[in-house]
C-alpha cells in the first residue's frame, strides 16, 4: 500500500508518539529508553539508548524506522535486502490504517477546570519536595554535627589524659 496523495507534515510530539507505537509493532516489545526529538541531518535512529526521532515528514520517518528495525532483528543480514521494503510497507499500512495522517496521534486538550485542579496538585507536590529536601539537608547538618562533636569530644578526651600523665611525673 503506498502513501497517499497528501500526506501531512507531522509534529514533534506526533513522531514521537508514532516512533514508539511502530517500534512495539515491529518490533514486538515496547521500546524502554529515551525518545528525542533531533532535526537537521540527522536520522531517525537509535544510539547510544536513546532513539533520536527526526518529524521532517511522516515518509523519512518511516523509512528510517524501517530500515532501523530490520538492523536490529537481522544485524548479519546485508541492509540492501527486498525484506526491508516490505517491512516498510507494512509499517505504512499501518499508518494509514490507524489513521495517524488525519490527526488521530494529536494530544486533546485538557479542560479548564481539570487544569486547575491539576495545577494545584503541581503546586502541592513542589512544597511537598521543598520541605523534604529541607529535612534531608538538616538531618544531613545534624548528623555532620554530631560527628564532629563525637571527634572533638575525643580530642579533649586524650588532651586531658596527656596533661594528666604529664603533671603526674
Amino acid at each position: 500500500m503506498p502513501w497517499p496523495d497528501h500526506v501531512p507534515p507531522i509534529g514533534a510530539t506526533e513522531a514521537v508518539t508514532a516512533a514508539r507505537k511502530l517500534w512495539r509493532f515491529a518490533m514486538g516489545e515496547t521500546w524502554r529508553g529515551r525518545v528525542e526529538v533531533t532535526s537537521g541531518r540527522n536520522h531517525t535512529w537509535e544510539r547510544d539508548g536513546i532513539l533520536y526521532v527526526n518529524p521532517n515528514g511522516w515518509k523519512w520517518m518511516v523509512s528510517d524506522l524501517a530500515w532501523l528495525f530490520f538492523t536490529r532483528a537481522n544485524p548479519t543480514l546485508r541492509r540492501n535486502r527486498k525484506d526491508i521494503a516490505k517491512l516498510e510497507e507494512k509499517l505504512i499500512q499501518q499508518v494509514v490504517r490507524r489513521g495517524w495522517l488525519a490527526n488521530a496521534l494529536k494530544t486533546r486538550e485538557v479542560p479548564p477546570d481539570v487544569q486547575i485542579i491539576l495545577k494545584h496538585i503541581e503546586k502541592e507536590n513542589k512544597e511537598r519536595k521543598l520541605l523534604e529536601a529541607g529535612v534531608k539537608r538538616w538531618t544531613t547538618k545534624l548528623s555532620r554535627a554530631q560527628t564532629m562533636l563525637a571527634k572533638y569530644e575525643r580530642k579533649l578526651k586524650r588532651y586531658h589524659a596527656a596533661t594528666n600523665r604529664k603533671g603526674k611525673s
